[in-house]
């Protein structure tokens, strides 16, 4: 196991399927009804729709291990945030703010030019963060989440802030699969130790991020398992 202290660099690239074990038990520990892994392997390796991104410590010695995570889904134009999140070691030092940032404009790339999310209206750390990027609360679904019946705000981002997103990762002009490695130290917009903390698990954990719902169906084009396309998407 690698920590924030024996870090020695931090890199980004697109989810894989040898990650899906280790992406699974983050999620695990963040969040109370986590994805399958059998969801994670159909995001990254059948779901076309699909943006998926992992953080990559890397120590001193070579080894890695995937600390964060998000899911972004392209549908049209809007770049739907369906979950994100960041190892429990490893939060406090940007690093979901700069999967958000590189997941979005690989959605942009794709051709999204808005995006949207649902946040507990209790997560004021992740509704801070989706704020600074722009998002605004357009919407609430009254009892949204099963665990507790806690309502959910609709935020919506319109349109994406591409200057913005390329200060907090200004590496991350074209998507790919190339990791790109940072180094601990480096300025906070880098992402990295001593950045701007992340925010924001919705219910169990409350600095990674947005929490997603059920996965899509794997139809292409087709809406989250959650409703009516603008009714009610996931987290």
């Amino acid at each position: 196991m690698i920590s924030p202290e024996s870090m020695s660099a931090l890199r980004f690239r697109h989810m894989r399927l040898e990650d899906v074990e280790q992406v699974y038990a983050i999620d695990v520990l963040s969040f109370s009804l986590p994805w399958s892994e059998r969801s994670y392997r159909f995001e990254v390796g059948e779901n076309e729709n699909s943006r998926v991104w992992v953080a990559e410590a890397v120590d001193a010695q070579g080894y890695s291990q995937i600390v964060g995570m998000t899911v972004i889904w392209l549908i049209l134009d809007e770049a739907h945030v369906a979950n994100i999140a960041v190892h429990p070691d490893f939060r406090h030092l940007g690093i979901g703010r700069k999967l958000l940032a590189r997941g979005l404009l690989d959605a942009v790339a794709g051709g999204a030019t808005q995006s949207f999310l649902e946040v507990r209206r209790g997560n004021l750390n992740a509704q801070t963060l989706y704020q600074e990027f722009g998002y605004e609360v357009v919407g609430v679904r009254v009892g949204y989440y099963s665990d507790n019946r806690e309502d959910a705000l609709l935020m919506t981002l319109d349109p994406i802030r591409v200057d913005f997103l390329r200060e907090i990762a200004p590496q991350a002009g074209m998507p790919g699969d190339t990791p790109q490695a940072e180094m601990p130290g480096a300025t906070p917009q880098a992402g990295m130790p001593g950045a701007t903390p992340q925010t924001g698990v919705p219910g169990a954990t409350p600095q990674t991020g947005v929490r997603g719902a059920t996965p899509q169906t794997g139809v292409r084009g087709a809406t989250p398992q959650t409703g009516v396309r603008g009714a009610t998407p996931p987290e």
